[in-house]
Parts: C-alpha cells; structure tokens; sequence
C-alpha cells in the first residue's frame, strides 16, 4: 500500500480504511444483518481507503492538520 500511495499518504488510508469499515459494520448490525461474532473482511475497506487516499491526499491532509492541532 505503500508503494501505491506514497508515505504521505499511509496514515490517511488507514484512517479512511478505519472509519469506513466502521461505519459499515455499524449499519449491518444495527439493521440485524450480522451478530457480532460475523467476520468482516477488513481487505476491501483497507482498498478503498488506499484508493481514497491516493486521490484525495491534499484534502485528508489537511483535514487530519485541522483535527490535530
């Protein structure tokens, strides 16, 4: 992943990774769809955050700046 994204961008994926496969987890579950002991394959989410963050790294970035600080 990090070859495809660039250093800057790796801890922006995984933060994109992290809050998109919660969020998804949380819907299925509050709709009753999965228990909580239903695996979630945490590899697409982990794509899509990559994607994401290789497209979208100026404005994560700054983002990210903003929450920090």
């Amino acid at each position: 992943m990090g070859l495809y994204c660039g250093l800057e961008a790796i801890f922006p994926a995984f933060l994109i990774a992290a809050v998109s496969g919660l969020l998804v987890a949380s819907i299925l579950l509050l709709t009753g769809r999965i228990d909580r002991k239903t695996p979630i394959p945490f590899g697409p989410f982990l794509a899509l955050g990559a994607i994401a963050a290789r497209y979208l790294t100026p404005i994560v970035s700054l983002m990210i700046e903003k929450i920090v600080s």
